[in-house]
């Protein structure tokens, strides 16, 4: 049974090991994350600093 090769998917590299691994090593995995991550911690940043000021959080 032979599958295709999966690439990583911070930055393209093949991947090798586990069937069900994404990424090539942890700098890829934790540079995807913080990506995906940060598009929405500025906007809970800005709504959790509104709640702080305001005394309600």
């Amino acid at each position: 049974m032979e599958t295709q090769p999966k690439n990583c998917m911070a930055c393209g590299k093949p991947v090798k090991g586990r069937s069900d691994k994404k990424f090539c090593d942890d700098y890829c995995r934790n540079a995807y994350n913080n990506r995906a991550n940060g598009i929405n911690s500025g906007i809970i940043r800005s709504i959790n600093n509104d709640l702080k000021r305001t005394g309600k959080y």
